[in-house]
């Protein structure tokens, strides 16, 4: 650790590495579809939905 930021350490932030973009948006689609999956058991837990439910049999 340099003098200046032992000195001064509010400044180290200022330092540190951002989180890249690519990274924050695959966090955000991530966390998107633990959210439809969650979602999905959800439904079929409650009966609203069947996992063997043939499409255009409701």
């Amino acid at each position: 650790m340099s003098d200046h930021l032992r000195d001064h350490p509010d400044e180290s932030d200022a330092l540190a590495p951002e989180v890249p973009a690519h990274a924050a948006g695959s966090a955000g689609r991530v966390a998107g579809d633990l959210d439809d999956l969650f979602d999905t058991a959800r439904r079929r837990v409650q009966g609203a939905e069947s996992p063997w439910q043939r499409p255009g049999t409701a």
